[in-house]
């Protein structure tokens, strides 16, 4: 067992802290509300970046490979 007393009074929060988090509450709701009216909006953002976003990420997978090689046997003959 613990020899450390169990401290059971409440935790005393500063006047600042519940303006913060009031505050915070306030921004959060008004975020939320336009959101859910906008929702359709939102999902077309969304999915245009996620889709640029693994644009990007495959086109650091693979490099420019997957295009130099066409261009190269595009242009084979005017290498011939």
């Amino acid at each position: 067992m613990s020899k450390n007393p169990v401290r059971l009074n409440k935790n005393v929060e500063s006047k600042a802290d519940d303006v913060i988090k009031t505050l915070y509450k306030s921004i959060m709701g008004r975020i939320e509300a336009w959101v859910l009216s906008h929702a359709m909006l939102c999902l077309i953002v969304a999915t245009s970046f996620l889709i640029a976003l693994f644009t990007v990420v495959i086109f650091v997978m693979v490099g420019v490979s997957a295009t130099e090689s066409g261009i190269q046997y595009n242009a084979f003959d005017k290498i011939i």
